[in-house]
């Protein structure tokens, strides 16, 4: 079997397009070409607030394609993979590439550029500020395989929703598989977790983090504890 053969790095770009569209299903926004945030369409679907960074092979692909800037915005990740592929296939899945057929004049409006006086650069500062600092004060991640087989199959196998609580000091959550995009059983190893009591505004934060081949997930749901 002769060897397979290495992805450009347009090519590259186009499959971290398939898989970012897992978590954020329309529009994104790519703050220094690491951070990957939710465009404003996007975000009417996520549930909470969700950080992806990239992986540096696909970091580097992407500042080969498009640049080194301090934000790009991509206003439809489908349409742009689509029209620079030239599939004109209306799934979008991970089948392999067609044979490049670009042309910048069919897909470059879809992307804009903007500098660090822009006040989109501020606000996801501010978004990534209040991430970090929440993650960064956790020091017991927990890991999921180590709770029973029973629940990871009601989650990621019967699509099902669980009241869950940490501990038996902890409050409930209820957790669905929509809460952990790309997640399965093959990667679970590689998810883990951790509640956190907001003390500033009364809010509870269920943090997700997740390693995944082409960036890592920091994700918060926010929740109210409701007495037993």
């Amino acid at each position: 079997m002769g060897k397979k053969k290495e992805k450009t790095s347009n090519e590259k770009v186009m499959d971290f397009l398939t898989k970012i569209k897992n978590v954020f299903n329309k529009d994104i926004l790519i703050k220094d070409n690491y951070y990957v945030f939710a465009g404003n369409i996007s975000n009417e679907s996520i549930y909470g607030d969700i950080i992806c960074y990239i992986e540096p092979e696909y970091k580097l692909a992407i500042e080969e394609f498009l640049g080194v800037h301090d934000i790009i915005k991509i206003s439809d990740i489908v349409k742009l993979k689509k029209l620079y592929t030239g599939d004109s296939d209306s799934s979008d899945d991970d089948t392999e590439e067609t044979e490049d057929t670009s042309n910048i004049s069919d897909w470059h409006f879809l992307i804009e550029y903007f500098d660090k006086d822009n006040d989109i650069y501020q606000e996801l500062n501010k978004l990534q500020e209040r991430v970090e600092k929440t993650f960064n004060s956790i020091t017991d991640w927990k890991a999921f395989t180590k709770y029973p087989v029973e629940m990871m199959e009601t989650i990621f196998s019967d699509n099902s929703y669980i009241e869950f609580r940490e501990s038996s000091d902890m409050p409930y959550v209820v957790l669905g598989k929509k809460l952990f995009p790309l997640v399965t059983s093959k990667n679970m190893e590689n998810l883990f977790f951790k509640t956190v009591e907001l003390k500033e505004n009364g809010l509870n934060a269920f943090c997700v983090d997740f390693s995944f081949t082409h960036f890592r997930v920091h994700m918060i749901y926010y929740f109210l504890a409701l007495n037993n």
